[in-house]
């Protein structure tokens, strides 16, 4: 029973640090963005934005579109740019 009560407190401090991210990704409850968000990263990289490189700060859906509001950081070997804001917004209709 120790070992069990053990277990349970070690997992709940090892997640703990991914519940800050549990209010951004509550809107990924609805099918709409869910549908939507394959097309926003698609928009990413046809700009030529590397992912990994990217994080979701927000996603706000609006009446006529759904927009994803990413923070990236670019990396070379001699330095790091500060993070820029880019947006990424997908019509309703055409999720």
């Amino acid at each position: 029973m120790r070992l069990l009560a053990l277990f349970f407190v070690t997992s709940l401090l090892l997640s703990t640090p991914w519940l800050k991210n549990i209010p951004t990704l509550m809107p990924l409850l609805h099918a709409d963005v869910r549908i939507a968000s394959p097309k926003a990263l698609d928009l990413l990289w046809a700009q030529g934005i590397w992912i990994y490189n990217t994080k979701l700060v927000q996603i706000n859906e609006k009446e006529e579109e759904i927009c994803f509001l990413w923070e990236h950081k670019y990396h070379a070997r001699d330095r790091i740019d500060p993070p820029e804001e880019l947006e990424t917004c997908i019509p309703k209709n055409d999720s």
